[in-house]
Formats: C-alpha cells, sequence, structure tokens
C-alpha cells in the first residue's frame, strides 16, 4: 500500500486593506484549528503546509508592487473626491467612497491576475514557491508520494486551479506549458519534475476547498472554455488559464 505525505496548501485572495499585512498567521490558525478537529475525530491533518504570499511587499516576486500602486493610485483618486463635491440628490453618493476603495484596493488585484502580465508574474512567484516546497518535503519524505490538498480564498481559488491545472490535466501533460517561458532553469525543472509525478501517480491531489470562489464568473475569460460550455462538453480541469 502506498505512503502518502500529506502537504496543505493555502493561497489567499484579494486584499482590500490599504496597508495590507501577513495572511501567514491566519493560515497557521486556521491550520492548527482544523488539525484540532481533526485529532478529536482520529483522524490527521497534514502536518506539512506551504503558505504563499501575493500582491503586496511580503511576496518574493514582481507581484510585490500591487499593494504599493494601489495605495498610490487611490491617493489620488480620494483626493480628487474630496476636491469635486457631490450635492446631488443621490443616496448612492454617500457609497461611492466605499465602492471605490473596494474597486482600487481589492477588485484590481483579480484585475490584475486576468491580465496578461500580471498572470505571468504572479504565476511565476506562486507556482515557483509551491514547487521549491514540494522538492524540499519529497526529498526528505523519499519514498512516499505526495499527496496534496489546497485550500484557496476568493481569487486564491483561481490561481490554485491553474496550478493545478498546469500539474494534472491529462490533455495539458504532452504540451511545453506558455507558463515555461516565465520560469528560470531550476523552475522550469520543479514544474518537469511535478508533472512527471502526477504521470506516475507519485502525487495527488487529495482534496480542493474553494471558499468566496469567483471561478464562476471567471470561466467567461476564455472563448474555448465559452464554446466548451455551449457545446454542453467538459473534459479535466476546467480551462479558465486561457492558455
Amino acid at each position: 500500500m502506498k505512503q502518502w505525505k500529506e502537504i496543505i496548501i493555502y493561497v489567499h485572495g484579494i486584499t482590500p486593506e490599504a496597508n495590507v499585512h501577513s495572511h501567514r498567521k491566519n493560515y497557521a490558525d486556521l491550520h492548527k484549528k482544523v488539525s484540532v478537529y481533526c485529532q478529536k475525530l482520529g483522524k490527521s491533518f497534514g502536518e506539512e503546509k506551504v503558505m504563499v504570499e501575493w500582491g503586496w511587499e511580503g511576496s518574493l516576486y514582481k507581484d510585490r508592487y500591487l499593494a504599493e500602486a494601489e495605495r498610490k493610485v487611490a491617493k489620488l483618486v480620494f483626493e480628487e473626491m474630496k476636491r469635486c463635491k457631490d450635492f446631488t440628490i443621490n443616496p448612492l453618493r454617500f457609497s461611492l467612497p466605499l465602492i471605490r476603495k473596494l474597486f482600487l484596493y481589492g477588485v484590481a488585484d483579480i484585475f490584475y491576475y486576468v491580465s496578461e502580465e500580471g498572470k505571468r508574474v504572479i504565476r511565476r512567484n506562486i507556482f515557483a514557491h509551491i514547487l521549491h516546497s514540494l522538492e524540499k518535503v519529497r526529498q526528505d519524505s523519499l519514498p512516499q508520494g505526495l499527496s496534496l490538498t489546497c485550500i484557496g480564498h476568493s481569487a486564491g481559488t483561481v490561481i490554485l486551479h491553474d496550478f493545478l491545472y498546469h500539474l494534472f490535466s491529462k490533455s495539458y501533460l504532452s504540451k511545453s506549458p506558455p507558463v515555461y517561458k516565465d520560469f528560470n532553469k531550476k523552475e522550469k525543472s520543479l514544474l518537469t519534475l511535478g508533472r512527471e509525478l502526477a504521470q506516475k501517480k507519485k502525487l495527488r491531489l487529495r482534496k480542493f476547498y474553494t471558499f468566496g470562489s469567483p471561478i464562476t464568473p471567471l470561466l467567461f475569460r476564455s472563448q474555448n472554455l465559452i464554446e466548451q460550455v455551449v457545446a454542453n462538453k467538459q473534459k479535466g480541469f476546467l480551462d479558465i488559464s486561457q492558455e
């Protein structure tokens, strides 16, 4: 019977706060509470966990500039709003600052990810981070296989979906992923290794939990998927990555 090393992967979603802080404590608290609950049921929750930061200064790659850029743009917008007073009778004007704040600090995150450059930058950060972590666990756990439980919130579910698609989609495994072009030599080799492990059944997806996921509306950014839905066809992972 094959032995599996359980690994929990956490990826957060949009961060609507102006001053973003680390999500690691939230991950750690959730992990601890689930672990305690599983123990009461006589089960175990993966001891190994991978926590990834993206979109702010805690990131390891270029996407760390996103939060700073959002703050600078928002500052200019709100200064202009104060200068241009709104005296209309429309009661919705009172909610505009909150709506603008949500869009400037939160929705902008997902806009960035679905853009061509933003998608490449964030994937380079998150995919490489996860793959490096998985390889470290694999080397320490041979000859066990790696079993993944992915937990994503909001935009994190879309990013995790794309990561899993690159690893496990049968129709995709025979191709050279376009995402390769943004990886360095080491990162390319790790993605290739991950795909090979998936093919050899030494890497599996055990569970994929989503919270507040925008996956459904983001289906419509892929013409190919729109045509599949219209034709009532679904095969493998839903390809919302537009590769």
